[in-house]
């Protein structure tokens, strides 16, 4: 008796578990809705079920009615009586069979219902799919009737493990298919509020870096993310783990839609102009999207340090060495003598780079060997810039500041990098 007691208290937590994603539509749409696509009229739809003829079928339910439709027998049902599904999950293209997480939400008979949808109209409407005759089918309710479909998406539990492979840790250029222009911020303004398109004019405002499933500005170091109406914001501030979430979802060939978590809409050049300048905002999600709302992603590698000083009125005497040190060791940056009143660049290869935001500069005045007459040299050092070269021949600078004279009392100085650096994802260590 007790390990029966046992099973039935442990089927029924998970019984509630599983209740706890649906809610009974009472007349007030949960707060918590997951918005699934959108009608014609441009209202959201959700994902609904109901009972109908002995079994629990999947459909949608738009915003504002007072009903739910599902497929069934080749229609369009219509039920007064149904949940809403305030879960949440990813959508996956389904390829030969159905994911192994699909989240399911209905049965008839010996058939079990798996949260789908399908493009109808142009636009994504909610159903129910299983496997049937050892084939992945999708019935989704649109215009009075019940659409079988072969190609279509189902929800899951987990995200994507493609998606995640596709959009590591790191920077990359986003490039449109159809105009064949980069995503960018105009002049990498941090003030400006939608991105554009445009080509590359061998500026860091068209590179992105990707962290946490968060995409921001390398220039501006500010996320993008969704508002409610059409448009892609570029926010200050608005880095946040998690906060603004967004999927790349592989298409074909190398291409990608790019999806935001927040409103389920994929981003596309608006009217699918082929101008600079022109402003990027959100579509509704489709299976196929049209070829402005596809995108290539190309990862973008640190590669080097440039190091780049001004020297004052006194000089960097031949002989003694000036040296950084940064977490991938000690590197000295001169090969003989710099003058005074001089501009002197060094190239650092670091690759992978390392976790420091900061790097201290040292000076070695020691006398030299075979010159009895020398003193400890000192030497002006009244500026000093840190760039960071990147595989397509970008740079960021991540340090400008006023230099300091070394002299016998001071030999070494640590500089750090600029807080937007520092302090946000714009600068990510390999």
């Amino acid at each position: 008796m007790k390990k029966v007691f046992v099973l039935i208290i442990v089927m029924n937590i998970f019984t509630l578990k599983i209740n706890s994603q649906w809610l009974q539509f009472n007349g007030t749409l949960p707060n918590n809705a997951f918005i699934a696509g959108q009608d014609n009229d441009l209202k959201d739809l959700f994902i609904a079920r109901g009972y109908y003829r002995n079994g629990l079928h999947l459909g949608k339910f738009r915003r504002g009615d007072s009903f739910a439709l599902i497929p069934w027998g080749g229609e369009e049902i219509r039920i007064n009586a149904f949940e809403i599904y305030t879960g949440t999950g990813t959508w996956v293209p389904v390829v030969r069979d159905l994911p192994n997480n699909s989240i399911s939400g209905g049965f008839q008979e010996n058939l079990t219902f798996f949260i789908s949808r399908g493009t109808q109209g142009g636009r994504n409407h909610p159903g129910k799919a299983t496997i049937l005759n050892s084939r992945p089918t999708a019935w989704i309710p649109y215009g009075g009737r019940e659409h079988i479909m072969s190609s279509f998406e189902v929800l899951t539990n987990a995200v994507n493990n493609t998606t995640q492979r596709l959009i590591a840790k790191g920077y990359y250029t986003i490039r449109n298919v159809n105009s064949r222009k980069y995503l960018a911020i105009p002049g990498g303004d941090s003030n400006e509020k939608h991105p554009i398109q445009y080509d590359d004019a061998d500026q860091i405002d068209i590179l992105w870096g990707y962290s946490e499933r968060q995409i921001f500005n390398a220039q501006t170091c500010n996320a993008i993310r969704a508002k409610v109406d059409n448009n892609v914001w570029h926010e200050i501030n608005q880095y946040a783990e998690e906060s603004h979430p967004w999927e790349i979802i592989p298409i074909n060939r190398g291409n990608v839609k790019i999806r935001s978590i927040e409103n389920n809409k994929i981003i596309g050049v608006e009217r699918s102009s082929k101008n600079n300048g022109a402003k990027v905002i959100f579509y509704d999600d489709a299976l196929n999207p049209p070829s402005n709302c596809i995108w290539t992603i190309n990862s973008v590698n640190l590669q080097s340090m440039e190091i780049v000083i001004n020297t004052g009125i006194d000089d960097l005497r031949g002989g003694n060495t000036a040296s950084v040190e940064y977490s991938t060791g000690t590197h000295i940056i001169n090969s003989g003598e710099w003058r005074g009143n001089s501009e002197n660049r060094k190239v650092i290869n670091i690759n992978p780079f390392g976790s420091n935001y900061s790097i201290k500069v040292k000076h070695d005045g020691s006398p030299r060997n075979g010159h009895p007459f020398d003193t400890y040299d000192n030497w002006d050092m009244n500026r000093i810039q840190v760039f960071i070269r990147t595989s397509n021949r970008k740079s960021f600078k991540v340090l400008d500041s006023q230099g300091v004279r070394f002299s016998g009392s001071l030999r070494e100085k640590i500089f750090n990098f600029s807080k937007s650096f520092a302090s946000s994802p714009c600068f990510l260590p390999g």
